[in-house]
């Protein structure tokens, strides 16, 4: 390790027994803090977290149900399943893959099994104004689909994949 490291380290223990974080023990000790951007390191990969939003507008009671069933499928199958019997265990929630399809699949980015983190639901959403049909269904749905995937994305994930491979944040 460098020398600017293991001071760096020292400097952060001490700080630790004395209850202060190291920039203020630097600002208190000689009236320097550290720079922040001067060295990065590496701590470990992070999980890449991917959200998806539709809007529903249905143009009568049938298509409203079918929304209604598809937000109903997508609550249902991002829930634990409580097995009954064992309190505070739970059998673990559905993983999805998600894939694009069609011709401009290639081009799009690709994505690992993911676990459904949320599932929000707003009617009417950018209006000021509640509009619903006779029946009180929302004249627009939208649903928002938020994904986290269960494995960490590699170097060789990104070299074996084709078009845009596994974008970061996506």
């Amino acid at each position: 390790a460098s020398p600017a490291i293991l001071k760096q380290i020292g400097t952060s223990a001490a700080a630790g027994l004395l209850g202060v974080s190291p920039n203020q023990a630097l600002a208190v000790s000689r009236g320097q803090v550290y720079n922040p951007n001067v060295e990065l390191l590496y701590n470990s990969p992070q999980l890449r977290g991917f959200s998806f939003e539709f809007n529903f507008v249905p143009k009568n009671r049938s298509e409203a149900s079918t929304v209604d069933d598809i937000i109903y499928a997508f609550k249902r199958w991002s829930s634990p399943k409580d097995p009954g019997g064992t309190e505070g265990v739970f059998c673990v929630p559905h993983i999805w893959n998600v894939v694009y399809s069609g011709l401009s699949a290639k081009k799009m980015a690709k994505f690992k099994p993911a676990a459904l983190t949320d599932v929000t639901v707003q009617e009417n959403a950018g209006s000021n104004t509640h509009t619903t049909f006779d029946d009180g269904t929302p004249v627009v749905t939208t649903l928002v689909l938020s994904f986290k995937e269960v494995n960490i994305i590699t170097r060789n994930d990104h070299e074996s994949a084709r078009g845009e491979g596994f974008r970061r944040g996506y």
